[in-house]
């Protein structure tokens, strides 16, 4: 095994060993304002530190705002003062109630709201629903793409930034 060295702080050492996920058990010191390892691994550590900061992040960005959709997606919204869950099963029988709707005006039921309260529902307000989930998840797609163009810009570079754009 080659052994390398590079010059580097202890606080970059640090955020190398974070970035990069190492652990305990990872063979790389930190002596003498250096790290000392496996060459591989010290390759590695300098491709880190040479990338910028911003760089680096993007990944982790990127994973937080696809989550984020995710969360918008299935947590539900509110159609016409009724709190509809959007978990993927509500979607379904949501898309069940909308056919049973369309094929009869007279179709009605009482729907549970995300607040666990009932609501009477008739064919029209079921389709309403149905048309405001579908947009509510589209919705969320939509804003996705928006974030991830940001990141890929520059532009989006805290995970605040991307809680505010859902």
């Amino acid at each position: 095994m080659t052994t390398r060295n590079l010059k580097c702080t202890a606080e970059r050492a640090a955020e190398v060993w974070q970035g990069l996920g190492w652990d305990q058990d990872t063979p790389v010191v930190h002596v003498g304002g250096e790290l000392v390892g496996p060459a591989d691994l010290i390759d590695a550590a300098e491709t880190f530190l040479a990338t910028p900061a911003a760089e680096r992040r993007k990944p982790a960005l990127i994973s937080y705002a696809r989550n984020k959709r995710w969360e918008v997606e299935v947590g539900g919204t509110l159609v016409s003062g009724i709190p509809v869950s959007t978990d993927d099963r509500s979607k379904l029988m949501i898309i069940g109630a909308r056919v049973a709707a369309a094929a009869d005006p007279a179709w009605s039921t009482v729907w549970q709201g995300a607040d666990g309260q009932p609501y009477p529902v008739n064919a029209e307000a079921m389709l309403a629903i149905s048309d405001a989930v579908q947009a509510h998840t589209n919705a969320t797609f939509t804003a996705l793409a928006g974030v991830l163009s940001g990141i890929d810009a520059g532009t989006i570079t805290t995970r605040a930034q991307i809680d505010g754009a859902f």
